[in-house]
């Protein structure tokens, strides 16, 4: 899809992405016209959508459509840190201002 390509050609080369992507995720692609049940279990229901899991599989969020890398730094860094589970989005976007 045209999004999908947005963010491998402007976020997925960003050094800081690929940093943390390399380091502190497991990354996978879907093609969810080949592994409709996977996408079906995540309910996608538009493209992109990038899920986070942690260590045991379990699912904390996902991220519907195309974000800038300078936003999904923060993102990864939020989910990488475990943040999640304490602070809110809003609440560790305006620690980072």
């Amino acid at each position: 899809c045209k999004w999908c390509k947005e963010l491998d050609a402007k976020t997925f080369t960003d050094a800081r992405v690929i940093e943390l992507m390399n380091t502190k995720f497991v990354p996978i692609s879907v093609d969810t016209e080949k592994d409709k049940a996977t996408a079906a279990k995540y309910a996608v229901q538009s493209l992109p959508t990038m899920w986070f899991l942690d260590s045991e599989g379990e699912r904390i969020d996902f991220l519907p459509g195309f974000v800038d890398a300078d936003f999904f730094s923060i993102v990864l860094d939020y989910v990488a840190s475990g943040s999640y589970k304490s602070t809110d989005f809003e609440a560790f976007m305006a620690d980072k201002s």
